[in-house]
């Protein structure tokens, strides 16, 4: 008999373990992703671009009609104005700096917590429609990478001869 309870101690550890993984995954796990009801992200980005110049094309002047290496700023800010559910109401602001312009953007969507993929809105809260406009923009999940060591390339430059030598010609010198 003494020997039957280490078994039924490890078959309950076992089963314990087994409710534990599975309340993980189909409890904890749906509401760790779930997209929070107080996100408010901002996004810079900046570079330069190739940009029609509007007062040369007006003058008529298309020799100069293009101009390169403009600089140009985005300035993005996404917040979660309101949940309900499982559906967040975004609103979506955005200013593009090019030149001497600014060209301001303000939409506003409606999503789903989980997937991120657009849905149908709450009622009575005007939104635009989206059909994957934002998925790109929220993670769904942190990637899977294993750990690796970085390095840093640099160009080796090769001695070598383009003649080859004898085995052993070295030797001797």
């Amino acid at each position: 008999m003494s020997a039957r309870r280490p078994t039924i101690l490890l078959i309950t550890v076992a089963v314990a373990l087994l409710a534990a993984a599975a309340s993980v995954r189909l409890v904890v796990a749906p509401n760790v992703t779930k997209l929070p009801g107080d996100t408010d992200q901002t996004v810079q980005y900046a570079g330069e671009a190739t940009l029609l110049d509007s007062k040369a094309l007006q003058s008529g002047d298309t020799a100069h009609a293009l101009r390169s290496g403009v600089p140009v700023t985005v300035d993005r800010r996404i917040r979660v104005a309101s949940t309900h559910g499982d559906t967040a109401v975004l609103e979506d602001t955005m200013t593009v700096h090019a030149g001497e312009q600014s060209l301001p953007s303000s939409k506003t969507y409606a999503i789903d917590r989980g997937s991120r993929k657009g849905t149908s809105p709450p009622a009575s809260t005007p939104t635009e429609p989206s059909r994957g406009a934002l998925s790109s923009a929220f993670p769904r999940a942190p990637p899977r990478t294993t750990p690796t060591r970085t390095t840093t390339r640099r160009p080796v430059r090769s001695c070598r001869s383009t003649t080859p030598e004898p085995l052993g010609a070295r030797a001797g010198r």
